[in-house]
Order: structure tokens, then sequence, then C-alpha cells
């Protein structure tokens, strides 16, 4: 499935939120993003470059965003400068999620306005967490995470 596709599907369903943009170049990840959020309930659009991550932004407001740092066209941390610079949207939630793994990055990624920060490789567990921990609803309980395991599992081997 392109990322297109995945995003003229999600269109349909963001009328349910709270709803979550994810931006990532690589369509797995895209895919494996789509899979949790679908799992836990929450309607998603997802971008495949910083741009349409943008063209998006002019027409739904997310309540969280995930976003990939290393990014084609503009990086994660320009996109987030213009993000906070846009008074629609400026306070929305945006993680790093990225494969910018040490210490410092870290620390310099939630210096430059991140809320939070997920790296690259994780687990299904820590992805979750971090959705339900922004964006809390009752489906996010220890025995819906463990089934949620074995469901993107099975999807991710098709």
């Amino acid at each position: 499935m392109t990322t297109k596709s995945l995003t003229s599907l999600a269109h349909q369903s963001v009328k349910r939120k709270p709803y979550v943009l994810a931006v990532d170049d690589n369509q797995d990840n895209l895919i494996l993003i789509g899979c949790v959020l679908e799992n836990l309930g929450y309607s998603y659009l997802s971008a495949g470059s910083s741009q349409e991550a943008l063209s998006l932004l002019q027409h739904y407001q997310p309540q969280l965003i995930l976003l990939d740092i290393v990014l084609p066209d503009i990086d994660g941390l320009q996109l987030l400068r213009q993000i906070r610079g846009d008074q629609r949207i400026h306070q929305t939630t945006t993680v790093a999620v990225t494969g910018l793994a040490l210490g410092q990055d870290r620390q310099r990624l939630l210096a430059a306005g991140f809320d939070d920060y997920l790296s690259k490789p994780y687990l299904l567990s820590d992805l979750e967490a971090l959705v339900c921990r922004h964006l809390t609803q009752s489906n996010c309980s220890s025995s819906h995470l463990r089934c949620l395991n074995k469901i993107c599992d099975t999807e991710i081997q098709k």
C-alpha cells in the first residue's frame, strides 16, 4: 500500500478525534505506526515528506504529530519550527521518532521544542506507551496492548 493510499484512507476517518499525523519517508515505518494507531482506536494521517505534512496541516489539526527527523526535503527540525510558528497548531504535541539515538541527540531534540522522543528501532510497546501517554483513551490497557502486539506482528509478516 502506498503512502498516498494510506493517506486517502485516513482522510475518511479523521472525523473521529483524537487523531495523529505520522511523518516518515520510510513506507514500512508508516505502515507499522498506522497498524498500532488503528488497533488502539485512533484515526491518523500519514505523510511521506515534510511538504506533504505541511499540506495536510493546512487542512487538519492533529492532536499528536509523530515526526521523523531525517527527511528528504525539509528535515524534521525545520518542520518543527514551522509547526511552532503556526498559531493554529503551535501547541500540538510533537514527538521526534528518529534513528538519532545518542543521549545528546535526545537532549538536542527536546531542547529544540519536541515534546517527547522515541528512538528507532523501537518496540511496539514503546510506541503504544508513548501514544497512550499523550492521547489518553480507555483502550490503552495492558491486555489490549499485548493483543495489539500479536495483531501487528501478523500484519508485518504479510
